[in-house]
């Protein structure tokens, strides 16, 4: 006869299945939801894109050259700061506005990639840019713009002599930092990082596999968006900046090599930059350091997924490097 400890075990035995198939069939739901409008890293490389909305006019040089002068002085951006997220966007703009000749917005305008603000026009960018002075240059960032799709031929058209900065980092960690990003951001409550672990979400342990259609592994695939760039521009018009080294060096070092690719004076040096013991990264002098939001406590991901993850990146790593002209060294 069962003894009622043993009753007790098979209850809880069948609740844990339960709740486990329950979990599952909640992330096979989400992770549909996901493929559904979204393409898969195979597809994007093979060049199968979501198709561009027809009925959006596309703005070009001759539109921008006739639209009146703004009386606030509100001038089109000089260079944009198109990615990648969770590289290191919001230091390298935070630290190029030191810089006297330097002007950036307080927010992101992501004009370029959300539909219904670039269908408002450029009369409407330009409210979201900010005042110059005679001197100097406005520049804006969007680390949606790097992935997406439809900017590069926007971006283009509006200005073929556009200065595009890309900061780039290890793309697993990037990949991570992307995850702790999502799972705390406020603004997005039903996504899936919220209702699961990385490894859950990145890798199927059914099959070993790395789950190609999250968004976090397509961020970090640099290679088929940096190709999709070159569509448009020349190479020598996007200068591409090292986040890892950025975050662990001196950011005056790589800040006067940008300032060069602007055109303006150099005036930031190291000394303007101090390693900030607490929170383990750069800050500068005069501003102090990046809001809370920035940087967080690492998660751990079993070895084997991290290793899967490695693995599947290489290849496609050693693709930017080829086209880029530069070795990062990522693992």
């Amino acid at each position: 006869m069962k003894t009622e400890g043993s009753k007790r075990e098979k209850d809880r035995a069948t609740a844990e299945k339960y709740e486990g198939e329950k979990q599952a069939s909640q992330k096979r739901i989400l992770l549909e939801k996901y493929k559904l409008g979204h393409s898969s890293v195979e597809d994007i490389l093979n060049g199968i894109k979501p198709p561009a909305n027809p009925n959006i006019h596309i703005f070009t040089e001759e539109d921008v050259a006739n639209e009146p002068d703004d009386p606030r002085k509100r001038v089109f951006p000089h260079a944009l700061i198109i990615g990648a997220r969770k590289a290191g966007t919001s230091a390298l703009q935070d630290f190029l506005t030191l810089h006297p000749d330097i002007m950036a917005p307080s927010s992101e305008p992501a004009w370029f990639f959300t539909d219904s603000k670039y269908s408002r026009g450029l009369g409407y960018y330009r409210t979201l840019l900010p005042s110059v002075k005679d001197g100097q240059i406005s520049i804006e960032k969007s680390a949606e713009y790097f992935h997406s799709p439809q900017v590069p031929e926007r971006v283009r058209s509006f200005n073929s002599s556009m200065k595009l900065l890309l900061i780039v980092r290890d793309p697993y960690v990037r990949m991570v930092s992307d995850y702790m990003f999502m799972k705390r951001y406020p603004y997005a409550s039903k996504c899936i990082e919220k209702k699961f672990t990385f490894e859950e979400i990145a890798y199927d342990e059914t099959t070993g596999q790395v789950n190609t259609v999250y968004g976090g592994l397509k961020r970090s695939i640099y290679y088929i968006w940096f190709k999709e760039w070159l569509r448009f521009f020349p190479r020598k018009q996007i200068l591409v900046v090292d986040g890892d080294e950025f975050a662990k060096k001196n950011p005056g070092i790589e800040l006067t090599v940008v300032e060069k690719f602007l055109g303006v004076q150099p005036v930031l040096t190291e000394e303007q930059f101090f390693f900030n013991e607490t929170k383990k990264f750069y800050c500068a002098k005069a501003t102090g350091c990046l809001k809370v939001d920035k940087g967080h406590e690492p998660i751990i991901v079993p070895a084997h997924v991290q290793k899967a993850i490695h693995d599947y990146l290489s290849p496609l790593n050693q693709k930017f490097y080829d086209l880029v002209g530069r070795d990062f060294g990522w693992q």
